[in-house]
Order: C-alpha cells, then sequence, then structure tokens
C-alpha cells in the first residue's frame, strides 16, 4: 500500500477568549496514491479543521497537540514555513466550501489553473480576497483582475 498522506492520532485545539476548545480528537486516516477520499461528519465535527492542517493553514490561534501528518513520507507539522510553500499549490492543495475561492463547475478544471497560476504571475489575488477587495469598493483591483483574465482567453 503506497500511501501519499497519513494522519496519525491527531489533535487540534483553539485558544479562545474562554479557554481552549478541542476542535479534532485523535483523528487517524490514510490516503493512498491515486485514490480519492471523503471525510464525512457532521457540521462543526472538525473536517476542514483536519484538512486544513494537513496543508498547514491553521488559524493563528489553531494548536495540534498531538499527532503527525506525513504527505509523502514527511512530517509536514515539522516542516518549515519555506517548504510548506513548496508544497502548496503543487503538491498539495484544498478546494475550500467558499463559493468565492471554490473552483467554477462550469468551467474544465485546466483553465482554472492556469488562470491562477496568471494570478500568481501577476500578484492577483485569488478569489475570496478579490470578493472582498471588491465588495470594499475597489475598483481598481477588479479592472485589474479583468484586463489579466481577458488577457488569457
Amino acid at each position: 500500500m503506497d500511501n501519499i498522506l497519513e494522519v496519525r492520532n491527531l489533535v487540534i485545539s483553539f485558544r479562545t477568549s474562554s479557554g481552549t476548545v478541542k476542535a479534532v480528537r485523535d483523528v487517524s486516516f490514510d490516503l493512498e496514491r491515486g485514490k480519492t477520499l471523503a471525510i464525512v461528519g457532521e457540521s462543526g465535527s472538525g473536517k476542514s479543521v483536519t484538512a486544513r492542517a494537513a496543508i498547514g493553514i491553521l488559524a493563528g490561534n489553531g494548536i495540534v497537540e498531538n499527532g503527525e501528518i506525513l504527505y509523502d513520507g514527511k512530517d509536514i507539522l515539522k516542516l518549515p514555513e519555506e517548504e510548506m510553500y513548496k508544497l502548496r499549490g503543487d503538491k498539495i492543495a484544498m478546494v475550500f466550501q467558499d463559493p468565492l475561492s471554490a473552483l467554477n463547475p462550469i468551467i474544465k478544471h485546466a483553465p482554472q489553473e492556469q488562470g491562477k497560476k496568471t494570478q500568481r504571475r501577476y500578484g492577483i489575488p485569488f478569489s475570496s480576497e478579490y470578493a472582498q477587495r471588491v465588495r470594499n469598493g475597489d475598483r481598481s483591483e477588479q479592472e485589474r483582475r479583468d484586463q489579466f483574465s481577458l488577457q488569457d482567453v
């Protein structure tokens, strides 16, 4: 069995003004290379927190109290941020639940990935950041993004 991802005994808590709240308790699973894994549970059960930990983007008040997350044999919880940065987006990624930052189901995946590469190249923010700027009235951001989007078509 060739596992690309192994999560062992993961325990994650969050610091709050009321104390520490346990969000994930002793979660373990394996993901075989080339396979798909579905993590299913009730709202608030820790699915997103587990996934965020697996790609190294826990909120600032998140604490991994126990466990390990092995990606291709390396414990990503022990990797420096610069190494995680190299993995994120290239080797490991997440499609977020937020509809403004998720992939468009009407467009094939490859053009959307190309669009993200263009965004990175020109420093254009991703959808959730972009949407927030537009909501706040930054029209120049919208015009800049639209200009580069049209160049890729």
